[in-house]
């Protein structure tokens, strides 16, 4: 395995107009997201599908771009990744510094009881015996999880002053505007549904049952969509290599047994055989 010095030579290069195209390409598509929202979405369907994709895009920029921003790689510039950071991080009721500690331990104790996630999993239910459908699909879909998400989030409104500030400020925006059923509706209830259940997801993928502690989500539509967050082997191992070369340090480092899942219905499968495994043993 090459030295960390020789990775960072090769796929280290922060970019401030890759960063600023990344974060563009969201702030656009929720802007069209809002635009189609509060014009065409009398069709019940439809506001549904808008709430799911506004969900994607809040996980995209406030798991995904948060996430390398807390790395310092989302910019070049260290008061570009702050400013930014903060900003994404006040709209999911967090800092980037908050959201920066729990990560760290994350990554130097992963999966030890230090690990947000050991408790996650615990809190997920992940360790009760039930069907994997119950797990996958009724827990976040049915609003289990985003119950769950709201308990333990939506308290930082009232604990960060930049939360309370950012959230005071929409609210009188969207009110003399006449839009708060618009905040309401297109953006806390996506918070709440869709982004926290993806959130959800990418949790369990990244880690549960992971042979090596650590699985990659190769899905076309996940690494396009949530700026190559699927490439989690990789970025544990070198964490400074920024989202857009990832998919080239992936295939350059990344053993061919590292274990991987091409998406959802994938991760699904190997929870449905760990079940099955379990009943017979």
């Amino acid at each position: 395995m090459p030295s960390s010095l020789d990775v960072k030579k090769q796929y280290g290069l922060r970019s401030n107009w890759r960063g600023g195209l990344a974060l563009g390409r969201d702030v656009l598509l929720l802007a069209i997201a809002l635009f189609v929202a509060m014009n065409y979405s009398s069709n019940v369907l439809i506001a549904i599908g808008i709430i799911w994709f506004i969900g994607m895009l809040q996980f995209a920029m406030g798991e995904s771009l948060l996430h390398e921003a807390s790395h310092g790689n989302l910019f070049a510039s260290v008061w570009l990744n702050s400013l930014v950071g903060n900003v994404i991080g006040f709209a999911i009721f967090t800092t980037m510094d908050a959201w920066r500690k729990e990560h760290s331990v994350h990554h130097g104790h992963l999966l030890s009881a230090e690990d947000h996630l050991s408790t996650d999993y615990v809190n997920y239910r992940l360790y009760k015996g039930y069907h994997p459908f119950v797990i996958w699909v009724a827990q976040p879909v049915l609003g289990w999880v985003g119950w769950q998400w709201a308990v333990s989030e939506v308290p930082a409104l009232f604990k960060h002053w930049g939360v309370f500030v950012f959230y005071s400020l929409l609210g009188l925006f969207c009110y003399f505007t006449n839009t708060l059923t618009v905040l309401f509706i297109y953006w806390l209830l996506p918070l709440v549904w869709a982004y926290s259940s993806i959130l959800y997801w990418s949790e369990i993928t990244d880690h549960y049952l992971a042979k090596s502690e650590t699985r990659s989500n190769l899905s076309l539509f996940w690494n396009v969509m949530f700026h190559n967050g699927g490439y989690h082997w990789v970025h544990h191992q070198y964490p400074f290599i920024p989202w857009y070369l990832l998919p080239k340090a992936d295939e350059a480092l990344t053993p061919a047994t590292t274990d991987s899942v091409g998406g959802w219905w994938e991760m699904y499968q190997v929870m449905v055989a760990d079940y099955r495994q379990g009943a017979t043993r």
